[in-house]
């Protein structure tokens, strides 16, 4: 989610210059943004469960972002959905859920869940090139993934206008 021409981070930037590449092809399109993916392999899920095992836990402002995580099976049925059904020929769907919540949100129900009882901490001012690295460290990708995530996360929008109508449809 977030990717536009002119969006405040060159990864963004990036997705959106492919977007363009795609409608510009000539061949049959469909586009899917997502936002976070919860489940097994993504980055941001893989951080969200080895970051409630400390002690203690930042918040930066960005935490509190809403945003609607979907579940690996929803992504999946929507792109086997996507490549059959000529409905979706030309379209962009943004992925999400009905549900509104935080990332902060997120790392205290699995903090919970899991067992542990972290203190937290919330931090007035983003973490800048840290939140990269720890990005890269804590989700086992490369430096400029992880530096590519955490620019996205505090500088695009992680909640769908459509509350992930466009999914359902």
């Amino acid at each position: 989610l977030g990717a536009s021409p002119d969006a405040p981070s060159a990864h963004l930037r990036g997705r959106f210059a492919v977007e363009e590449e795609l409608r510009s092809s000539g061949l049959p399109w469909v586009i899917v943004r997502a936002g976070m993916l919860l489940g097994p392999g993504s980055v941001g899920f893989e951080v969200l469960l080895r970051g409630v095992r400390r002690r203690v836990i930042p918040l930066p402002r960005w935490t509190e972002i809403p945003m609607q995580p979907f579940a690996l099976s929803d992504l999946l049925d929507l792109l086997e959905r996507a490549g059959r059904e000529p409905a979706f020929v030309g379209r962009t769907i943004d992925v999400g859920t009905a549900e509104r919540t935080s990332y902060g949100e997120l790392l205290r129900r699995a903090a919970k869940a899991m067992g542990f009882d972290p203190v937290w901490v919330n931090v007035p001012f983003d973490l800048g090139p840290a939140m990269g690295l720890a990005l890269s460290l804590e989700g086992d990708v490369p430096l400029s993934e992880g530096v590519a995530l955490s620019q996205s996360l505090v500088t695009s929008p992680l909640a769908v206008e459509d509350c992930g109508a466009a999914m359902r449809d």
